[in-house]
């Protein structure tokens, strides 16, 4: 028994020397980490929006008066001129109404006509001192009051005539129809301030697309009337389209998904070239160039990070040389999704540690490092 427990503290001593000698090895040795050697090259600072086809020109067709509709003269595709006819809304009211009022109107006039005829007549006579002033005005008050109501019943059937040619209703714009909400013998009612009237259809002009997008407060400062747009629509994704911001809105829209509201700014994208058989509705996703820099000094994103230096916090690499890691302040400009443009601490053919992410952000100034590819150290892993 003595023995055995003789054994196994010397078996416990030689393990932990062995322990400790690796431990000792691997210190000096340093950590394993990947690399990367600063270069110079391309970098293109995008925003993403995401937004929807519109033609330029859209309009949504109601009507100005109610009625069921009789007649349709186009269909869902059909090319439509200014001023050709769309539909008709049954008119036989709104000629009654006409008709009234032109009767109304024409008794109106035969009595101007007689009391016109009292009131020259009266007025003479009141010269003369034939009739007493009380008797010339009543004749005059009368007169002109049939003037008044002459002009007036002259106003309202002028409305009722202009509410009968709104019967016909005719294309505001060239365009084709792209929708049509409504069939022949349906009902159609006019909007008011608190409820919005029918739409019968909708007409766009397809020869100028563009994207209505929305765009976060916080990378709105970053764009401009004129930035070039990269678009790709989910209807044809092997096709990038090419287009420019055309207007930004300034006021914004803020939107609510459960605690948190968020706040986006309405860009307009016009696309170059023409329609390229998109259409309104479709999805569209929007990458904005906002800065590109052609011959940047870059590095990985993955390598950069933040140190407090004399109290100041400081973007920082690390960079290598003769094994040992070297704590290094940088100033960046522009960046993309995975290089950060330098402009100040680092020169081309650097070589910087670029991960793992575990090791860099407790790594420090002089610490000893070992360099693989990164391909190399995720193969040992």
């Amino acid at each position: 028994m003595k023995k055995i427990l003789i054994g196994f503290v010397v078996l416990l001593i030689v393990a932990a020397f062995v322990i400790l000698n690796l431990k000792k090895g691997g210190e000096e040795a340093g950590k394993t980490v990947f690399f990367d050697t600063v270069k110079r090259g391309k970098i293109v600072t995008k925003v993403s929006a995401e937004g929807e086809i519109r033609a330029r020109v859209q309009v949504d067709i109601s009507s100005d008066v109610m009625g069921r509709i009789e007649k349709f003269y186009v269909d869902v595709g059909d090319s439509v001129k200014t001023g050709q006819k769309l539909l008709k809304i049954e008119a036989g009211t709104y000629e009654a109404k006409v008709k009234r009022q032109r009767a109304i109107l024409e008794a109106d006039i035969a009595r101007l006509s007689n009391l016109e005829y009292s009131y020259r007549r009266a007025k003479k006579l009141f010269k003369k001192g034939v009739i007493p002033e009380a008797e010339f005005q009543d004749v005059e008050s009368r007169f002109r009051a049939q003037v008044a109501q002459v002009k007036a019943d002259s106003f309202l059937l002028e409305q009722f005539l202009e509410d009968l040619r709104k019967t016909l209703i005719k294309s505001p714009i060239d365009g084709i129809v792209l929708s049509r909400n409504k069939e022949e013998g349906e009902m159609v009612v006019v909007g008011t301030m608190n409820t919005p009237g029918t739409v019968i259809m909708t007409l766009a002009n397809l020869s100028e697309i563009l994207v209505k997008a929305e765009v976060d407060e916080t990378e709105i400062v970053g764009i401009k009337e004129g930035d070039p747009v990269e678009i790709t629509v989910d209807a044809m994704p092997d096709s990038v389209f090419h287009g420019v911001v055309a207007s930004i809105g300034g006021y914004p829209k803020l939107s609510s998904t459960g605690s948190e509201t968020s706040v986006t700014y309405p860009v307009e994208i016009s696309i170059e070239g023409g329609s390229h058989g998109l259409l309104p509705g479709m999805s569209a996703s929007c990458e904005i160039i906002v800065d590109t820099r052609e011959n940047a000094l870059k590095v990985p994103i993955s390598a950069i990070g933040t140190r407090k230096i004399d109290g100041v916090e400081r973007d920082v690499v690390f960079v290598y040389k003769n094994g040992i890691a070297h704590l290094t302040p940088i100033k960046t400009g522009i960046s993309d999704d995975r290089f950060a443009e330098v402009t100040e601490g680092l020169s081309e053919g650097d070589t910087i540690l670029t991960g793992p992410f575990r090791i860099l952000k407790r790594l420090k100034d002089g610490e000893k490092v070992k360099i693989t590819k990164r391909k190399e150290y995720f193969g040992k892993k």
